[in-house]
């Protein structure tokens, strides 16, 4: 049989990833995506909307042991079609790399890709039969998912709670024979975000996960020893920092209830990394300086040269 997960975090051998041949009918699946959308409307949340094909669940989880849960829940269901949405393109960068390194089967479409490789990579996926992963980006329905999916995981905070429950609505609509979860990861500090699932009168489940790999030691060495994987986790830490230090919903993501060094853990950290050239004072002035001036003030929307709307990296 396989070897426990503790053998295989430390076993693991580098495997690039082959560039993938774009396919000619990328036009036709974006044309598709977007004739789907222009049906819905993501105002109505009324409960006639049945949400009858994913059955919405929580998973309680405590900052430190965010990535550890995510490696158990995809360990335990490696044959089966899952997405993963992140809160920016740094963490969907870095995870996605983390799990191709962990030899997950692993796709990733962000907004630092072409729109080809984008577009190629979610077809790829959706495609695809058996078991598999997408990482990508949370954001606001710009593509529909494939209707084979048996999990919708938000790994990170959703850029709107509201949003997020309508998306599951619209893939449970249109994918009513599919039998699957979505499931958020909510730590006790966000548990303020399950009322906006009574205001929309959605039913929504407390998903347990038993018996979570112990393997954070071993993510740590790996973390440690692979340069290219430490400098992806690195800008990874610091853009889910100020993503959610600038998140609309502060009633519910406050950036002072975050323990920085807790996040740090999921990031394969064991203690607050820093950016090269700056020292761990400075670096703490300067995370502090900047996330007390975004708890104040309004984030201005800086113009977005990117193809994909209201991303953030």
């Amino acid at each position: 049989g396989d070897p426990p997960p503790e053998q295989q975090m430390e076993t693991i051998i580098v495997q690039s990833t082959p560039k993938r041949e774009v396919k000619a009918d990328i036009a036709e699946l974006e044309a598709n995506i977007h004739n789907q959308l222009a049906l819905l409307d993501p105002t109505d949340l009324s409960p006639s909307r049945a949400y009858n094909g994913y059955s919405h669940n929580f998973v309680t989880v405590r900052d430190e042991h965010r990535f550890l849960m995510l490696y158990t829940l995809l360990k335990r269901h490696s044959d089966q079609k899952i997405i993963i949405f992140f809160s920016t393109t740094k963490t969907t960068q870095y995870y996605s790399k983390l799990l191709q390194r962990l030899k997950f089967d692993v796709r990733a479409a962000h907004n630092g890709q072409t729109k080809e490789v984008f577009l190629s990579e979610y077809l790829e996926f959706s495609k695809k039969e058996g078991g598999g992963i997408l990482c990508i980006p949370d954001f606001q329905n710009e593509f529909a998912i494939p209707p084979s999916c048996e999990w919708i995981i938000q790994f990170e905070p959703p850029s709107n709670p509201t949003e997020y429950i309508f998306r599951v609505g619209r893939i449970s609509i249109e994918s009513s024979s599919v039998a699957g979860r979505a499931l958020l990861f909510v730590t006790p500090e966000q548990f303020g975000v399950l009322q906006y699932f009574k205001a929309a009168q959605v039913k929504l489940r407390e998903y347990e996960i038993a018996k979570i790999s112990q393997v954070q030691k071993h993510y740590v060495a790996l973390i440690r020893k692979d340069e290219t994987l430490r400098r992806l986790a690195r800008e990874a830490y610091h853009a889910y920092l100020l993503a959610y230090a600038s998140h609309s919903f502060r009633d519910v993501y406050k950036i002072h209830d975050l323990n920085q060094d807790k996040v740090a853990l999921a990031f394969g950290f064991t203690k607050i990394p820093k950016q090269q050239g700056v020292t761990d004072d400075e670096q703490k002035r300067e995370v502090r300086k900047d996330l007390d001036d975004r708890k104040w003030k309004p984030v201005k929307s800086e113009k977005n040269t990117n193809w994909m709307r209201s991303e953030k990296t």
